[in-house]
């Protein structure tokens, strides 16, 4: 019982003095540099302009290699099904 005491003082005490640990607002100002109020995703450039086919077919063959990869490794590990839904 005395333990559970001593524990729940101590939570008690560590959320009482958790606003001293607290960044106060002035301090909070000074390591920001004015004029950086944009958020990440606003500071993100957008060309705007469409994927052209020669980049969707390299990323498509880059994804079809990497699922070959994966399937020759899952049959190694007897993981994959076959065809007929047996385990290898």
């Amino acid at each position: 019982m005395t333990n559970i005491h001593n524990i729940l003082i101590g939570f008690c005490v560590a959320a009482a003095s958790i606003g001293t640990l607290a960044q106060t607002s002035d301090e909070h100002k000074n390591h920001h540099p004015t004029g950086t109020t944009q958020s990440a995703s606003a500071t993100k450039e957008s060309t705007g302009k469409p994927m052209n086919a020669d980049k969707i077919a390299s990323i498509d063959k880059q994804i079809k290699n990497m699922q070959a990869i994966a399937d020759f490794q899952q049959l190694s590990y007897g993981t994959l099904e076959t065809p007929t839904g047996h385990l290898t």
